[in-house]
């Protein structure tokens, strides 16, 4: 058993805001009541864990996408302190189905870089959630932050490649319209100097007309 598993265990039972009886096991969480598609899942399965990282999975299945499919809890640790545990559920919102992060599958065993990455919704620093032990103070701790333990790699190979073809082929492109720019700057001045040479040449070239019919003029 992890430390981190080691610590909810033993501080069973969790109070967090709305549940007063959050129970963990090596195993399972009990007690931890999410409303899904209009029905309160309360009790999930531990799937796998890492470092400040745990994954649960319900027990049933619900209606999602017109297809029977998990829900998973990816729990990220943000902060822990002797009373207290700080944590993100590590997930894209399905607001339609449910109020909470909740990742869904129909897959039973999914996956860390499956259920915890929510790479077009990422979770504000605001959205943590607190275990407390019965009758510690539920002040809030100013070192809470974003999730410690490493967040799995969210991209897909395609993706991955993506990104690569763009970093590899955007540079020289970069590159090409910053030289466009310097030699645009460049050229502003020496069309500025010969605009001003070509004025100060009409110029000339008017006084001098002025000055050959200035008997006429008087």
């Amino acid at each position: 058993m992890s430390p981190l598993i080691a610590k909810l265990v033993d501080g069973s039972p969790w109070i967090q805001s709305g549940r007063t009886n959050i129970q963990y096991t090596q195993t399972k969480i009990t007690g931890m009541a999410i409303v899904i598609s209009s029905q309160t899942q309360s009790n999930w399965t531990y799937v796998e864990e890492e470092p400040d990282l745990i994954l649960y999975r319900s027990d049933r299945r619900f209606n999602v996408d017109g297809q029977l499919q998990y829900g998973f809890l990816c729990m990220a640790i943000t902060y822990e302190d002797s009373n207290h545990v700080y944590y993100h559920l590590w997930s894209g919102k399905r607001s339609e189905y449910s109020t909470e992060r909740i990742h869904f599958s129909v897959k039973a065993e999914s996956t860390f870089s499956e259920c915890c990455c929510p790479k077009y919704d990422i979770p504000s620093l605001y959205e943590y959630k607190v275990l407390s032990k019965p009758g510690a103070s539920t002040e809030i701790s100013n070192n809470v932050q974003l999730p410690l333990g490493n967040l799995p790699n969210c991209l897909t190979e395609e993706e991955d490649n993506s990104m690569i073809f763009s970093i590899i082929f955007g540079i020289p492109s970069f590159v090409a319209v910053l030289g466009c720019v310097v030699v645009i700057r460049n050229l502003v001045p020496q069309l500025d100097n010969h605009s001003s040479r070509s004025s100060n040449g009409r110029k000339t070239q008017t006084g001098s007309m002025r000055s050959d019919f200035g008997e006429i003029q008087v």
